[in-house]
């Protein structure tokens, strides 16, 4: 909203970002970008991995989340259903992910779960 005020335009959005003037465009693209990197390192920083990815996805970013899922060490009872979705099913870190799937679910559902990714980036 403060960026929008400062470009001049309504702080509340009516429709499209497409609706801003043309000079306004790259400076709230910027923004917006600078914001999402904001928020997401303060989740990183509090250790909420999951709520950090959506703003890094968001932008198109991995590089932060996926630094901070090596650095990663989940607890015994802990649920790592969405850390392991981050890693491997997005890809963001798919070695680390396959290896937390392995560790927690065993071989077969490793390898059952990992079926259709190995299908689509099989060569042809």
């Amino acid at each position: 909203m403060a960026k929008r005020h400062e470009l001049g335009v309504s702080p509340i959005a009516t429709g499209s970002n497409s609706d801003l003037p043309p000079a306004a465009h790259e400076p709230f693209e910027c923004a917006i970008r600078e914001a999402a990197r904001r928020v997401g390192n303060l989740y990183i920083k509090d250790g909420n991995l999951p709520a950090a990815w959506g703003f890094y996805r968001m932008i198109g970013e991995p590089g932060p989340v996926a630094a901070a899922l090596e650095k990663y060490v989940p607890g015994e009872d802990e649920d790592l259903q969405p850390y392991i979705d981050i890693a491997f099913q997005q890809g963001v870190l798919p070695k680390k992910g396959f290896d937390w799937m392995l560790g927690r679910y065993g071989i077969c559902n490793a390898i059952t779960t990992s079926a259709p990714a190995r299908c689509r980036f099989r060569p042809r």
